[in-house]
């Protein structure tokens, strides 16, 4: 589990807590390019299948009103 902060500006705040992420391990690798010389990778990775939970604390401004919200999020 971890912690994720985006924004921390008065018009946009998100806070999202306690993230889990499955389903990783089942990526497909569509194209790989290889410049062996300075060891570098270049990849497009396909993930089929990614569940993400996590708690989220969201506030910001739209056209003047302040919105907010949280709760569990599952994705």
């Amino acid at each position: 589990m971890f912690s994720i902060n985006i924004g921390n500006r008065r018009d946009f705040k998100a806070v999202f807590k306690n993230v889990v992420i499955k389903g990783g391990s089942l990526f497909q690798i569509e194209k790989l390019k290889a410049n062996m010389k300075e060891l570098k990778f270049d990849a497009i990775v396909r993930f089929p299948r990614l569940e993400i939970n996590a708690k989220y604390d969201l506030i910001f401004n739209l056209f003047g009103l302040r919105l907010s919200g949280k709760g569990n999020k599952h994705l």
